[in-house]
């Protein structure tokens, strides 16, 4: 194969994502790997990433979401497992996706450096209510073959075929993020903790390595730039190639968040988080990555500091609250509240 000239490609994947399709095969294949349920399922999660090194011994597991039942409490077993068999299925048809790119590189694979990752934790949102307009306006009411289609989560429709529309809910959602807590659209661990995957043989090497280091999206466009050698620019984030080169081991800079009216700073091992119109909660992430233990009372004067930090921030860039944007939606987060510190803590 002839060498390709140099070229930018992004591929942006709808699923894994609802609603929920997959081939019925790709379905029955997940069937069992899903059949001991979201409980026993999280504990395997946390423990599998333990032994791949991808999280240390230490990490505890988040408490599952108590707006959701326990496994053996939960009805229509086989129509939630079916919900995650699809997910996985969609998985699945992505990496075929991606493997279909990557083996057209052939030769040129070498020299070419490859990101993955997703956009946010996994999502818990659930079916908008029939008839709702900003739902009813993207998604048609029949197939191409003109089939009605079936809406909602309930055992009534069973997800995959593209005659239905479904989520897969809360608590698998609580399993796709474990060991952490909550998921999109907060920025708890499980709202913005997403694994970034690079693959450059000729300029990262062939032996795989994990980094440790927290890095954002506005680091991809300086990494991009620094791999082709180009100068540095002048917008923000920091090229991400001498932490993956174990050439220097951290990111020097605060990280920020907002969304929907949650609010989190970074700082080294600090994490500062408002979540809607309630206090700040701060977590070392050092020992707690979790969230479950709000260290806020014990470090008064780190949180003033760094809310100080994430007001400047949010000044300069042009951050509107919240409630003046959308002051009909008030947003009131459901969040469990965190543990008692103690002294180990």
């Amino acid at each position: 194969m002839h060498a390709v000239p140099p070229f930018f490609l992004y591929l942006a994947y709808t699923a894994p994502h609802w609603p929920l399709h997959a081939p019925e095969a790709e379905i029955d294949a997940y069937l069992d790997t899903y059949r001991s349920g979201w409980d026993d399922l999280r504990e395997q999660r946390l423990d599998r990433l333990i032994q791949k090194g991808l999280l240390p011994s230490n990490m505890p597991l988040s408490r599952r979401d108590s707006s959701q039942p326990g496994w053996s409490e939960t009805p229509n077993k086989g129509w939630n497992v079916r919900r995650m068999a699809t997910y996985a299925a969609q998985v699945t048809r992505m990496d075929a996706g991606i493997a279909t790119v990557l083996d057209a590189l052939g030769d040129d694979a070498e020299n070419t450096l490859v990101l993955f990752l997703s956009d946010n934790g996994a999502s818990a949102e659930p079916m908008p209510p029939p008839g709702a307009t900003n739902f009813a306006t993207r998604q048609p009411s029949r197939t191409r073959a003109g089939k009605p289609i079936s809406i909602g989560n309930s055992p009534q429709v069973s997800p995959g075929g593209e005659d239905t529309y479904s989520t897969y809910g809360t608590a698998w959602a609580n399993v796709s993020n474990a060991p952490f807590r909550l998921y999109k659209e907060w920025v708890h661990e499980g709202g913005i903790s997403t694994p970034l995957i690079a693959s450059w043989p000729a300029g990262l090497g062939n032996s795989p390595r994990i980094v440790a280091e927290p890095f954002q999206l506005t680091d991809i466009v300086p990494t991009l730039i620094d791999a082709t050698g180009l100068p540095p620019h002048d917008g923000p984030g920091q090229s991400m190639l001498s932490s993956w080169r174990a050439e220097t081991t951290s990111h020097d800079a605060p990280l920020f968040w907002e969304h929907l009216g949650n609010c989190a700073v970074r700082v080294g091992p600090w994490k500062l988080i408002r979540s809607g119109f309630g206090d700040w909660a701060l977590y070392d992430m050092r020992k707690d990555r979790t969230e479950e233990h709000d260290r806020a009372s014990d470090f008064p004067e780190q949180v003033a500091q760094m809310a100080a930090l994430w007001q400047e921030w949010a000044d300069a860039n042009g951050v509107v609250p919240w409630e003046k944007i959308e002051p009909h939606l008030a947003y009131t987060p459901r969040l469990e509240p965190a543990l008692d510190s103690s002294s180990e803590w």
